[in-house]
């Protein structure tokens, strides 16, 4: 691995986390569904980080929770708990971008907040393991 994809890896994963980070900000402000959409892109993120360090990317969202679910949880490499996850996170996103007449709550928001940090650091551990690289500059 080069110093250019190591650059890659850690600047995508920072925006993972960057998006995370602003998802608890738009939650504790009372902005549920802005939340939501954000909790969705921080694990987008990682997960895309995940296909990257792969040599693969998708250009369609819906490709690429089906990989995900088709490459890392079908093989047992993540719990199905996390493409459950990453499925709910798309389809509230979905809704809290473009539906009018939907209304997350504060449980919601924070529920989207758990899951995409769950995903976040599914990812990390295992993009570390697999590549001997460390996402964060310690």
């Amino acid at each position: 691995m080069d110093e250019v994809q190591v650059r890659n890896a850690r600047e995508l994963y920072r925006a993972a986390v960057n998006k995370l980070e602003s998802a608890t900000l738009l939650k504790d402000a009372g902005k549920f569904n802005d939340s939501l959409s954000r909790s969705y892109y921080a694990a987008f993120h990682a997960v895309s980080l995940l296909f990257m360090m792969n040599g693969q990317s998708f250009s369609r969202h819906s490709q690429l929770i089906g990989n995900f679910n088709k490459q890392y949880i079908a093989t047992n490499i993540f719990h199905r708990e996390l493409g459950k996850a990453l499925g709910t996170l798309y389809d509230e996103r979905q809704g809290a971008d473009y539906d009018f007449f939907w209304h997350s709550d504060e449980t919601e928001a924070q529920d989207g907040i758990d899951s995409a940090r769950s995903i976040i650091e599914t990812v990390q551990e295992y993009i570390e393991n697999t590549f001997g690289i460390e996402l964060t500059e310690r």
